[in-house]
């Protein structure tokens, strides 16, 4: 596992999760590769018409914050 790929999942799990539970939701980390991130939602994310924001807006940038090379963070399908 790379340093970036550790750095990702600290700030996923310990940063962003507990903001998406705190909505009833859940992230879960599933790849890294050519600094693009991918991850699924669950809970209350799934079918939620703004869990497009959560992705691109909270995610991305708080992802950001850690990893500045990050390019995208892609949501994928439960």
């Amino acid at each position: 596992m790379s340093n970036n790929e550790q750095l990702i999942k600290a700030c996923l799990y310990n940063v962003v999760r507990p903001q998406i539970q705190s909505h009833n939701g859940d992230v879960e980390f599933v790849s890294y590769k050519d600094d693009i991130v991918s991850i699924r939602l669950k809970g209350a994310c799934i079918g939620c018409p703004i869990a497009f924001y959560t992705v691109k807006m909270g995610v991305f940038e708080e992802l950001k914050k850690v990893v500045p090379t990050i390019q995208e963070v892609i949501e994928l399908s439960s």
